[in-house]
């Protein structure tokens, strides 16, 4: 009778537990957040923006952009992706974050992984508040030019820039019969989901349990907090050279032990910046007409603008390469002409209208002659600290010296 009493006590205290965790869920925000599970809970819903950070998310303010608070000014706001937010490094190793101490200004980290040249426009709507004297826009010729096209006819989002031209329209409509831009990135895609599902086993019995019992859910997030490095968050794969480079879609670099790295296969890479695809360049005429736009706003409240150039890693390599694996496959090489041409044509842009920007190729790609590891030893494309020091050194000297301190 003892055990049968004692089973019902635990099974009482159980479910009273899953119940009041179920009903707090529903009413406190901050405990919803942690019942969740930890892939999905960091971003929100926003319909301007598709999405943002969670504010509950460790090391983000209550706008959800990566700052310990939300400040009333800041004399900088630094907009932009994953490579502005910091993706690869922690907090206090983001370019923003690093300027901020070489410059002694206030400077508003507002980079959000997933973020293109439509979301920009709209983060600084959001953020004029902060009465900057610079705005400076982290452009990833990465894959900027397909993340607007992407935003803008495919998502919904600011589509007052669509295209009327019905020759343009033409071609996009004839060039996604071949295969649109979501399922050439399906197989990718599905090879890297059993990537993680290999390297991070998730049981039938777990899958039920996550979706069904909120004391899980508390659990999995103390596991998390204890087991993952919040300190370079959003990474659930191995970071290591060796696990990374059996990944499938992968080329390992190793012929430089102090800076080897594993890249990516080119091919999806390649088609985001491809300028003679109509999807591409017509993600090139969508960021000419929101740079504008943005220079337009700022130059009438007498706000710097300076656009900042960021690069993919393999075109940051491009040299290191061809003196060390000459045999590197032609994808490889064909990747970096294609961004190359991509960056002559913003260039020639920011030239035409007299807009400032600032090249950080040299600045990384010197880190590298050195032996110095400017970016992870995995498969990650973003920068690590040393890398995104090299980028806030390059920016460094675009700052007005009558910025006002704040």
């Amino acid at each position: 009778m003892r055990r049968i009493g004692f089973v019902l006590a635990v099974a009482v205290g159980i479910l009273t537990s899953e119940a009041a965790l179920l009903i707090s869920s529903y009413y406190v925000p901050l405990v919803r957040y942690y019942l969740t599970s930890p892939w999905t809970r960091n971003a929100v819903d926003d319909p301007v923006l598709g999405f943002r950070m969670s504010p509950y998310y460790p090391g983000h303010d209550k706008r959800g952009y990566r700052n310990n608070q939300f400040p009333s000014t800041s004399a900088v706001l630094a907009i932009g992706d994953s490579l502005t937010y910091g993706f690869a490094a922690p907090p206090t190793g983001s370019w923003p974050y690093q300027l901020q101490l070489l410059s002694q200004k206030k400077v508003y980290n507002a980079g959000v992984g997933g973020y293109g040249p439509c979301e920009y426009e709209a983060v600084l709507d959001e953020l004029l508040i902060l009465q900057p004297n610079a705005v400076i826009i982290g452009f990833y010729m990465g894959n900027d030019l397909s993340d607007v096209y992407k935003s803008i006819y495919l998502d919904g989002r600011c589509a007052h820039l669509r295209i009327t031209d019905e020759t343009v329209l033409g071609e996009i409509e004839n060039v996604n019969k071949k295969g649109t831009l979501p399922e050439m990135a399906m197989r990718y895609g599905m090879e890297m989901d059993k990537a993680r599902k290999n390297e991070n086993v998730h049981f039938s019995a777990r899958r039920w349990l996550a979706e069904h019992s909120s004391l899980y859910g508390l659990a999995r997030s103390i596991q998390y907090a204890f087991a993952n490095n919040s300190k370079i968050p959003l990474r659930d794969l191995d970071d290591s050279f060796e696990a990374a480079a059996k990944r499938p879609f992968r080329l390992a670099f190793n012929a430089v032990p102090e800076i080897r790295t594993v890249f990516r296969t080119p091919d999806l890479d390649s088609l985001a910046v491809n300028v003679n695809d109509p999807r591409i360049h017509e993600g090139l005429r969508l960021t000419q007409s929101i740079l504008l736009s943005i220079n337009t706003k700022l130059k009438k409240r007498r706000v710097q603008l300076i656009v900042v150039l960021l690069h993919n890693k393999p075109y940051v390599y491009a040299d290191i390469l061809r003196k060390y694996w000459p045999t590197a496959p032609k994808e490889l090489v064909d990747l970096t002409a294609l961004e190359e041409n991509a960056t002559r044509l913003i260039i020639r842009f920011l030239d035409e209208n007299s807009i400032t920007y600032v090249r950080t190729l040299s600045a990384l790609r010197h880190r590298l002659s050195q032996g110095e590891a400017a970016y992870p030893e995995s498969d990650d494309h973003h920068p690590n600290s040393t890398g995104y020091l090299a980028i806030a050194e390059s920016v460094l000297p675009f700052l007005g010296d009558t910025m006002r301190r704040q």
